[in-house]
């Protein structure tokens, strides 16, 4: 069965300095939810506490209703997780490590649980008795996932599972994300913002220590970009566009242009637009038109514009 998890007021300092601040989430049993944020955002620090491995300064995390610091080892039982650069030892055989680990975490019928994991993570038949040490970075990745998932736990917390991987690799890790949504309840960081959109059914964003979005990626493109825009290219330059533009009632703005050619468009809120007119007043006008669409705001877009380009800040 998987967990429900819930955050209230969690706070964590280091001194008088607060690594994160008052952050308030839910998340639904069965969910698979990106957990996003610039460096230093405090995306580790918050992980760490969900799993018990950091004691939060103040507020509490609930797991299936039940406080995690008065059930830390019961919860833990529940928990699988993989810390980011996924410290892995050397001179072990795959099987051999993930047969250690299962004995750790006290699971029934070893081998059993490990074929299941291997299998899962395709590590069976192509590195099952492979030195950890002579398997590629992927690979390393799908054990530490293969790690996670032993004992089938009710949530998972990966953190930046697919750093430093291939985009083959990559597929493969959200393909096997995928298979596990509505099974157990994930939660994973990562910079690798268009994989996260196409295997997340929900996103928190971290910025500076404090959640700044909390939602699905189209409630909240809805919520920060509610202006439509779109882009209209011209075959070549016409200068008096913008102002006759102005002088129409469509409800279209020119935010920027370049070479007086290709124009960024916004329509004004609360404004009834219809496509095809504009087009046909287009053509009626002569211009020479050759692309025109509606810019549809990315991940990234969200992103940076949550965290406030967090780097020239700094």
């Amino acid at each position: 069965m998987a967990a429900s998890i819930k955050v209230e007021h969690l706070c964590k300092y280091y001194g008088h300095k607060a690594a994160i601040r008052n952050l308030n989430f839910e998340i639904e049993p069965g969910q698979i939810v990106g957990f996003l944020g610039p460096n230093g955002a405090g995306k580790s620090t918050t992980l760490r506490i969900l799993c018990g491995l950091l004691p939060a300064s103040e507020g509490c995390v609930y797991i299936n209703g039940m406080p995690l610091t008065t059930r830390l080892q019961q919860i833990k039982c529940s928990l699988g997780y993989m810390p980011e650069n996924n410290p892995l030892p050397e001179d072990m055989r795959v099987e051999e490590y993930l047969r250690f680990r299962a004995h750790l975490k006290r699971i029934d019928n070893v081998s059993m649980a490990v074929g299941d994991v291997m299998e899962r993570c395709d590590l069976l038949r192509t590195a099952a008795k492979k030195m950890i040490r002579t398997l590629s970075k992927g690979f390393r990745q799908r054990v530490g996932i293969a790690d996670a998932l032993l004992g089938k736990p009710q949530f998972i917390i990966l953190d930046e599972p697919t750093i430093g991987l291939d985009p083959h690799q990559i597929m493969g890790i959200r393909d096997l994300l995928r298979d596990l949504k509505g099974e157990t309840t994930i939660i994973f960081s990562s910079h690798i913002l268009p994989e996260v959109e196409a295997a997340c059914s929900k996103l928190l964003i971290i910025h500076q220590g404090e959640l700044v979005a909390n939602g699905t990626s189209e409630s909240l493109r809805e919520r920060y970009f509610p202006q439509k825009r779109y882009k209209l290219v011209l075959q070549k330059p016409c200068l008096e566009f913008s102002e006759a533009l102005s002088k129409e009632n469509f409800g279209l703005r020119c935010l920027h242009d370049e070479g007086q050619h290709d124009f960024v468009l916004e329509l004004k809120e609360d404004v009834p637009f219809e496509e095809t007119h504009f087009v046909r007043w287009l053509l009626e006008k002569h211009y020479p038109l050759q692309q025109f669409f509606k810019i549809e705001p990315t991940l990234e877009m969200l992103f940076l514009k949550l965290t406030k380009f967090s780097w020239k800040e700094k």
